[in-house]
């Protein structure tokens, strides 16, 4: 896994992150809590996480090894993680251009929410926050994601 600190972001995404912190609990207090997952990759991880999908199982377990990252199946390597190859990634500069967030459920440390409209609602509110930060499931900026050619829902990132 990449790095989570968010000192590592750009500026943009520090700013939006703090905003998110203070005012997601407020506006939505029963809901899934924002988790930032994921801040800066190094080549290797974003060679790992680009393996996935399009290399033999073990090529990519052993490039997942690398990095500390667990071994996955056969099943999950049918699935890419990115579109992007090592030095091509928002994630790869520092100070980062991307962050990726996900929800855990309230009352839990692990368990994850998937709902989409937790991330149109967190979409929604980092874009009136700053518009210069486009959300990976609108890329196109028109609110909506049936027209992108790639939908990444926990991506957020700064040109």
């Amino acid at each position: 896994m990449g790095n989570r600190d968010i000192k590592d972001a750009d500026t943009r995404l520090q700013l939006a992150w703090a905003f998110i912190l203070t005012e997601w609990p407020r506006l939505y207090p029963n809901s899934p809590l924002p988790f930032l997952s994921e801040v800066y990759r190094s080549p290797d991880l974003q060679r790992a996480y680009y393996a996935q999908g399009r290399d033999p199982l073990a090529r990519v377990n052993s490039q997942r090894r690398l990095v500390n990252l667990a071994p996955i199946t056969e099943e999950e390597n049918r699935h890419k993680v990115t579109n992007s190859k090592p030095g091509q990634s928002k994630h790869q500069s520092l100070p980062s251009k991307a962050i990726d967030v996900l929800f855990v459920k309230p009352g839990t440390q692990r368990e994850i929410s998937q709902d989409i409209n937790f991330y149109k609602a967190l979409a929604k509110m980092v874009r009136g926050f700053n518009p210069e930060i486009t959300w990976g499931a609108d890329w196109n900026h028109n609110w909506r994601s049936d027209d992108e050619r790639l939908v990444d829902m926990p991506h957020f990132e700064v040109q």
